[in-house]
């Protein structure tokens, strides 16, 4: 075919077609990105979430044996429960700590 007898039609048609080839690439790698990385956060908040849970009932339960805990540890813990209920945490956790707070046996900070 020489190039001199190509019509403004078929010259438009090679343009939508690249056009939308390259329409759909961006497309199809930012749904394929927002999923891979959507179902990583996913799992990384499941994961911190039981990581927080684990700690908040570890420290309960030493709390409740009456071991005490330095200022340190205090605000390790309540940086943790602020944590925990961010992620969705359930009112289990927070029902002990009230308990525990009323009884005097953790500091309100």
């Amino acid at each position: 075919m020489d190039v001199t007898s190509l019509t403004i039609g078929e010259i438009s048609n090679t343009i939508l077609f690249i056009v939308a080839l390259i329409g759909g690439i961006i497309y199809l790698k930012q749904h394929i990105h927002d999923w891979v990385l959507g179902s990583t956060d996913k799992k990384l908040d499941e994961i911190q979430l039981e990581s927080c849970k684990d700690y908040l009932v570890i420290v309960i339960g030493d709390l409740e044996r009456g071991t005490k805990l330095s200022d340190t540890e205090l605000q390790r813990f309540y940086d943790r429960l602020g944590m925990y209920k961010k992620k969705g945490g359930n009112g289990y956790i927070q029902a002990k700590v009230n308990e525990l707070q009323e009884l005097g046996i953790l500091k309100v900070i």
